[in-house]
């Protein structure tokens, strides 16, 4: 009979250890830090013609890593289909995931990936109204990079990345325009004033 309520007592005891333990979360021990605001450049090709893209974005910071959102876009390039030639306008936003260690250094790495949705347009001018665009595509686009970020002041970074937009889901614009013609290397300058 001891035995029983010895063993009854444990398997209670055991139980009720259980029921008071916290799940582990992927944020638990993430502690915002702060926050920052951030414009960037990046250079590359956009259907062979080399140019830039300008964007901004925000995050909050976890200690060494940080998520936000973002957006960029250009119209540099130029496209010639069946004898017309078109401004095509290029613009993806969406989530913004970055990770830099030792971030307390001057000197430390940097480690980006924005993931979004865009859209392709062609248009016949700059200036053209995004629905008077003659071809219209919408996209997705996922572009990891990796560099060297400095650390300015206390409330501003600098970052020289390099990085590959890659873009899919093309399918829209005609058929001689496909994924791999927005999509490759590119520099990345970043800017990232704040609280870190």
């Amino acid at each position: 009979m001891k035995t029983i309520v010895l063993s009854l007592g444990l398997l209670l005891g055991f139980f009720a250890s259980l029921y008071g333990q916290k799940s582990e979360t992927l944020f638990e021990n993430a502690k915002v830090v702060g926050a920052f605001g951030s414009p960037f450049l990046e250079y590359g090709k956009l259907l062979g013609e080399e140019g830039l893209m300008v964007g901004g974005g925000g995050a909050l910071q976890f200690q060494r890593f940080f998520l936000g959102g973002y957006g960029i876009g250009t119209n540099y390039p130029e496209t010639v289909y069946n004898g017309n030639r078109y401004v095509v306008n290029f613009g993806h936003g969406g989530f913004w995931l970055g990770y830099t260690i030792p971030s307390h250094k001057l000197f430390h790495a940097y480690i980006s990936a924005k993931t979004g949705w865009g859209r392709i347009r062609f248009k016949a001018d700059r200036n053209d109204k995004d629905r008077d665009a003659y071809y219209s595509d919408r996209i997705f686009a996922f572009t990891p990079e990796l560099g060297v970020e400095v650390n300015v002041t206390d409330f501003m970074r600098i970052a020289l990345t390099g990085g590959y937009r890659l873009v899919a889901d093309v399918d829209a614009l005609p058929a001689s325009y496909t994924n791999e013609d927005f999509s490759g290397f590119l520099g990345g300058l970043t800017f990232r004033f704040g609280s870190f």
